[in-house]
């Protein structure tokens, strides 16, 4: 059986859903949350520097100017 870091399971999560989330999927501020009814929905963490993000972007998100590609640090921006 062959083991698989957290780093590329969330990347392959992330490139999974890029699809029909757009590039929060792939953006190191980007988070899913998930309802306790089941629902889906993407935390846009720059939203918490900068009132100029929305908290939960409408989807796909095709362009936002505080993209940064890369996968989210422990302790990092949009983290628990």
């Amino acid at each position: 059986m062959t083991q698989f870091s957290y780093v590329e399971s969330v990347n392959d999560e992330r490139r999974a859903a890029s699809g029909s989330v757009g590039l929060c999927a792939t953006c190191r501020f980007g988070r899913p949350i998930a309802s306790s009814r089941g629902s889906e929905f993407w935390q846009c963490g720059k939203a918490a520097e900068d009132r100029a993000f929305p908290k939960y972007p409408r989807l796909p998100v095709v362009q936002c100017r505080g993209y940064e590609e890369g996968a989210r640090e422990p302790g990092g921006p949009a983290s628990d």
